[in-house]
């Protein structure tokens, strides 16, 4: 692709990237082959634990290890190797990257022209319970410094936007932030014909219910874990299919086991996300219930692909379904057994579900964050 006089240099920094790592890391990404798209000279320069990432657009990517207590350090160095002062912008796509910049980069000018992202731990993890390490290097200081000199400041959801101007109101206007939802991949996630059962050898008879997350807590799996056990108790026609890797994933196995319900569960382990339509298009209910989400960008592409999904009614994840029509939101677990016990999710307009589902196509959110660039 030839790069138009008029589109901008643009240089995104992560401290994560596919496919490791989590949503943050999956926005990154997608920025920097949709910016590429539409014409812009892209380098993205991310911390990798040397897994391939795989392109199929014509941007810079540069990669440092993942060294314990050394990273920032050696992403700093790498990126003293570029012309930072000939970039039109750039991306500080989350915490570790706006750390690295406030440690080794504040007393430069082009701080100015940064654009930071809010994704929805940065509160939690600068403001109100930071490490000892942010602690001992007055990281919150420098992050409301950046913030304030930064050009735009940029939220995943409009949640995201009112979670830190409520829980920061001091820090930034409000004005400051824009939203820009995690877009859909369209060319990723998409409707197919799938015989998920006879792929994964589950009797033809069970309803297929799946979760495509990162394995840990906070994302519901020990509530939703209970929540099955009843279901399959009322009804042995139900299977999970869990796919994903975290630290509880060890923890979540043990207590199914336990529940005596490892013949009604799948686990296919992590996948590369070229292979999760695939899985979308093939179940019935995606579910998770997650306590929070800046945005929820699983819930919305497992409705790219039809899948009717099932969240819980807080965070970011109201707005990433349309309750009723692409599929259900609940106040809390006890709610869950009666809707996925009903099968209503099964008569829902597959075509409705995709049409919501577009209003968060990646293809749209470049457009917007190219009017904020």
């Amino acid at each position: 692709m030839n790069f138009l006089a008029n589109n901008k240099n643009i240089l995104i920094v992560t401290q994560e990237l596919p496919p490791h790592g989590g949503g943050a890391g999956v926005v990154a990404f997608q920025n920097a082959v949709g910016l590429t798209e539409a014409g812009h000279r892209v380098t993205l320069v991310a911390v990798s634990d040397g897994s391939p990432c795989p392109l199929n657009v014509e941007l810079t990517l540069i990669t440092v290890p993942r060294v314990k207590k050394l990273w920032t350090y050696m992403l700093a160095r790498k990126l003293r190797q570029l012309p930072l002062a000939e970039y039109d912008t750039i991306i500080l796509n989350d915490v570790g990257a706006v750390l690295t910049f406030a440690l080794f980069f504040t007393r430069f000018s082009y701080i100015e022209k940064a654009l930071i992202y809010l994704h929805g731990g940065e509160v939690d993890s600068v403001f109100e319970r930071p490490c000892r390490l942010f602690k001992w290097v007055g990281f919150r200081g420098k992050y409301v410094e950046l913030l304030r000199r930064s050009r735009q400041v940029v939220a995943v959801s409009e949640y995201m936007k009112r979670y830190f101007v409520e829980r920061c109101p001091d820090v930034i206007d409000a004005q400051k932030i824009a939203v820009v939802y995690a877009g859909i991949d369209e060319q990723l996630f998409f409707r197919q014909e799938v015989d998920l059962r006879a792929a994964l050898g589950i009797p033809p008879e069970r309803t297929l219910l799946l979760s495509v997350s990162r394995i840990v807590k906070v994302k519901g799996f020990d509530v939703m874990v209970d929540v099955f056990e009843q279901m399959v108790n009322r009804d042995p026609h139900f299977h999970w299919i869990i796919v994903g890797d975290g630290p509880y994933l060890p923890e979540l196995k043990y207590q199914i086991n336990a529940k005596k319900l490892q013949d009604h569960v799948t686990f296919s382990g992590s996948l590369e996300r070229r292979q999760l339509s695939r899985y979308y298009s093939g179940a019935d209910l995606y579910w998770l219930l997650s306590a929070r989400e800046g945005f929820g960008l699983v819930y919305g592409e497992a409705q790219a692909c039809g899948l009717p999904v099932l969240g819980l009614r807080r965070s970011g994840v109201i707005e990433a379904v349309d309750d009723g029509v692409s599929g259900y939101l609940v106040d809390d677990d006890n709610e869950c057994v009666p809707i996925i016990s009903a099968r209503d999710y099964l008569s829902l307009d597959k075509k409705a579900i995709v049409s919501f589902a577009e209003k968060f196509s990646l293809s749209r959110q470049v457009e917007k964050l190219e009017q904020v660039l």
